[in-house]
């Protein structure tokens, strides 16, 4: 796995990737339990860990790259415990 694929791009990344539509979430919620525990591998910037943590699950995202990482922890901040 090469992880610093995106070293020096996790901002243009996180700016020109579009987010996910709030249907994603609704389709999830109706195949698992709300109370279920999602892993997110290779969470990259956070937008899907984001659209997870706005429904209520408890989740853990996992992210090599330093630089992807950086904007992970700032997206979830709202969102910690």
């Amino acid at each position: 796995m090469n992880t610093e694929l995106f070293t020096g791009r996790a901002e243009a990344y996180e700016h020109g990737r579009p987010g996910y539509p709030v249907s994603v979430l609704d389709y999830i919620k109706n195949l698992v339990p709300q109370n279920a525990v999602i892993a997110e591998v290779g969470a990259g910037t956070g937008k899907f860990t984001e659209l997870l943590a706005k429904g209520g699950f408890t989740l853990y995202a996992i992210e090599p790259n330093a630089d992807m990482r950086k904007f992970l922890v700032t997206v979830l901040a709202p969102y910690r415990m």
